[in-house]
């Protein structure tokens, strides 16, 4: 079809066209594994960990522990999303970067 052999028709076709699909899931993988985190430490109070300190800080009522618990959740949440937009904006290898953007910019996809 395309003259190339299968090792390389994977790399220079069906990786390419994939990769911002994969990168796309992999930053929901971080979101929701730092979402379980710590939902799980509210369940199953292991002594250590923000869920936990801030389980035992709302049983003291120790409002600033809990602010403080709330701010960074929320602090490493966002720069877990940064990391994976990140990523997923990031260029391949050898791809030149003015048109690496033009098409993943929103203009050839259905959904910007």
């Amino acid at each position: 079809m395309l003259r190339l052999g299968e090792f390389a028709r994977l790399r220079r076709v069906i990786l390419p066209g994939a990769a911002p699909g994969i990168f796309a899931g992999l930053r929901l993988a971080l979101i929701y594994a730092w979402l379980g985190n710590i939902g799980a430490e509210y369940f199953m109070s292991s002594g250590v960990g923000i869920g936990s300190l801030m389980i035992n800080a709302q049983q003291l009522l120790d409002m600033p522990t809990i602010l403080c618990g709330m701010v960074l959740v929320g602090i490493t949440g966002a720069a877990l999303d940064k990391a994976g937009r990140y990523w997923k904006c990031a260029p391949p290898a050898g791809v030149n970067r003015s048109s690496y953007d033009l098409f993943n910019s929103g203009l050839f996809s259905p959904r910007a």
